[in-house]
């Protein structure tokens, strides 16, 4: 799943809010997001492969999830990015600009 910088700056920025993620938990977060495995993350952000489990067994405890797939379900429900969108418009994510713009 490829996503503009906008958008990973947006989701990184709004998954911090949640719950005291830090900045790199939330970094890691829009990595598995995008289907990445743990030794991809660890490269992308430069730490090793232990610090991305840790990481991402932090997020887990403090979201009571159990997988990747209910973390990325939990947070995208969370950010409203589910199909529902009870948010203000000014919160919502940016969309993805078309080549044809």
């Amino acid at each position: 799943m490829h996503q503009d910088v906008a958008f990973r700056d947006w989701y990184i920025d709004r998954v911090r809010h949640i719950r005291q993620i830090t900045p790199r938990q939330a970094e890691a977060i829009y990595l598995v997001r995008c289907g990445l495995s743990n030794e991809r993350i660890a490269e992308l952000m430069g730490i090793c492969v232990n610090t991305v489990k840790s990481h991402l067994q932090a997020v887990f405890r403090s979201l009571h999830v159990g997988t990747r797939a209910e973390l990325v379900a939990e947070i995208d429900d969370t950010l409203g990015l589910n199909g529902e969108t009870d948010h203000d418009p000014a919160d919502r994510p940016p969309r993805a600009k078309n080549s044809s713009d």
